[in-house]
């Protein structure tokens, strides 16, 4: 679950999820640029990286679930969350019937939708940060959040829009013969007005 976290199965009165940040342990200097938490800021440990990604996460799956599709946040502590576990299988690896393509997108990108409502953008979204199964999709993995009213949220959403329509081109080119237009789409999100990527298919 995320390239910066290592993530376990945790033993309790029902099934969860022990995430350990670990932002800056093995690529320090490139974090620091990446994350707005650490970027103005000279001297900081991986420790301090790694605890302010997990706060930040928290913080963002609190104010996002129920409403969206996220995993459920139990508590956290320095550098560590625990979240409901998920069920399902990542995207990546999710073998879909294309006939099914079209519709996951769409959930996908509703999800998304969701969460700049309810006042965060991914800003990482990918095929690597969405859980698949027979009841949706849960996306997970969200410590470079970044609240709507941040000077960037409209081109970070876009680009969020491009990655996971990317993602489905490549994998799904029969059900996506032309490029939707991805400007278009992630205005319909802002605006809330977004239900099917269909709609921006020719």
């Amino acid at each position: 679950m995320g390239k910066e976290s290592d993530v376990y199965e945790a033993r309790s009165y029902r099934p969860l999820a022990l995430k350990f940040h670990r932002e800056g342990y093995t690529n320090f200097r490139e974090v620091m640029k990446e994350r707005e938490y650490t970027a103005d800021r000279d001297h900081v440990s991986w420790q301090y990286t790694a605890r302010k990604a997990a706060e930040r996460e928290y913080d963002a799956l609190e104010t996002l679930y129920p409403d969206v599709s996220v995993p459920q946040p139990v508590d956290h502590n320095r550098h560590a969350i625990v979240m409901e576990r998920m069920e399902g299988a990542e995207l990546s690896h999710a073998e879909l019937d294309p006939e099914q393509a079209v519709g996951v997108l769409d959930l996908i990108l509703r999800t998304a939708q969701d969460a700049y409502h309810e006042g965060y953008v991914h800003a990482d979204l990918s095929e690597y940060n969405v859980f698949v199964d027979t009841d949706g999709v849960t996306v997970f993995d969200w410590p470079q959040a970044v609240p709507t009213d941040h000077e960037n949220a409209p081109e970070l959403l876009e680009r969020d829009v491009e990655n996971i329509v990317n993602y489905f081109g490549r994998k799904y080119p029969q059900q996506f013969p032309e490029d939707p237009a991805v400007d278009a789409i992630s205005a319909a999100m802002r605006e809330d007005a977004f239900e099917s990527v269909r709609e921006f298919l020719s």
